[in-house]
């Protein structure tokens, strides 16, 4: 290393600790947790909805070597990181110290509004073996899945089946965006173009996906991309009415596609947000879906689902797989067990505003009002 090189990278250094450190962290036996990946705006949430952690973000252009000084001087006591990939400092520091690094990703029920929109999450799902997406190795999830008696959980199964009653009454999704855009002038006659069946043709309905979304990265055993979804379900299904849902990152502008979309715009029917998402499942026949979430509230719904991918939710006998599914999947469940496993034993909810702990009917109501009160608005 230069010696240029050695001064730029001790004064970032020194400049993380005056901007970062404060004196609790040097406090004999202060237990420091490590935070990779998390966004500037996600910072701030994270010391609230963990309020006995004392944690160091660390910064995503560090040069070689901070890490391992870092801990030397305010030693890790536990490893966090947003979605599954890190840094190999992180991992090496993770090792050296005995830790398994708990990877955090948004839960299923997760608010009204995008987290793209920096809306905060109601639920968040932490997991030290993995994280639900990765088909690579086994997930916390995975081992709910594989292991819990659901038959002697009679508690469990009570509150799943209540739940999912409500999920389907209410037409709670992942980000609950409004219902009522449909409305809206110049897009109702979308929605009631989709609501009406041509003939005796069958309707399916794919749902996009941010293309290089980690989800996609671990879920799948070979590269694919939306324009690979529509290619497929029109291959299968030939003559059906194929309608394509954009993923709302793209809508907004957040994300660039990776593929183009104009080369199978002859094979389907193009829609945004100017269709509810309870519209599509009240019209379609069946769902493909790479790894998304749509898949498995589709089964939610009595809805027949085809994955490419391998999400949480395939390989337990529920959907068609076109991606085989890993050894430790080989158990048959119904979709209520999957359900109490995903959506009940395995994420943290939190209430809204304070961030404290909360549980799943709570945060539907919330969501429920909370639609209410926006589309009073419009």
């Amino acid at each position: 290393m230069s010696p240029t090189r050695f001064l730029l990278d001790g004064l970032f250094f020194l400049t993380f600790l005056v901007l970062r450190l404060r004196p609790r962290h040097l406090r004999p036996g202060a237990r420091v947790t490590y935070a990779a990946n998390f966004s500037a705006w996600k910072q701030p949430l994270l010391a609230r909805m963990f309020p006995d952690r004392t944690f160091l973000h660390l910064p995503v252009d560090a040069p070689a070597g901070f890490v391992t000084r870092l801990d030397r001087l305010v030693p890790a006591g536990d490893i966090v990181a947003w979605g599954m990939t890190v840094d190999t400092e992180v991992d090496a520091c993770a090792a050296a110290r005995g830790i398994a690094i708990e990877h955090v990703e948004d839960g299923f029920v997760r608010s009204v509004g995008l987290g793209a929109s920096q809306v905060p999450p109601l639920s968040l799902c932490l997991d030290r073996a993995g994280i639900y997406y990765n088909a690579r190795q086994p997930s916390r999830l995975d081992a709910i899945l594989a292991h819990h008696d659901f038959d002697a959980d009679p508690d469990l199964m009570a509150q799943a089946r209540a739940c999912l009653d409500l999920i389907r009454a209410q037409a709670i999704s992942k980000y609950n965006l409004p219902d009522d855009v449909a409305s809206a002038p110049g897009r109702a006659p979308a929605a009631t173009r989709l609501a009406e069946r041509q003939g005796d043709r069958r309707t399916i309905v794919c749902f996009g996906q941010v293309e290089d979304d980690q989800s996609i990265v671990y879920g799948c055993d070979r590269p694919l991309n939306n324009n690979d979804l529509i290619r497929q379900a029109a291959a299968d299904h030939p003559g059906a009415r194929i309608i394509y849902k954009i993923h709302p990152d793209y809508l907004g502008g957040k994300r660039r596609p990776l593929s183009d979309l104009a080369e199978v715009a002859h094979l389907c029917e193009i829609v945004g947000d100017e269709v509810p998402l309870r519209q599509l499942f009240s019209s379609v026949e069946r769902v493909y879906t790479i790894t998304s979430l749509a898949g498995f509230e589709a089964l939610m719904r009595g809805i027949p689902v085809t994955t490419l991918g391998m999400p949480f939710y395939a390989g337990w006998g529920l959907t068609d797989d076109r991606q085989p599914a890993p050894p430790w999947r080989g158990r048959r469940l119904t979709v209520e067990q999957v359900f109490a496993g995903a959506y009940l034993l395995y994420p943290v909810y939190l209430a809204p505003g304070t961030l404290a702990r909360s549980d799943l009917p709570s945060t539907i109501g919330h969501i429920v009002r909370e639609k209410e009160r926006l589309a009073a608005l419009h």
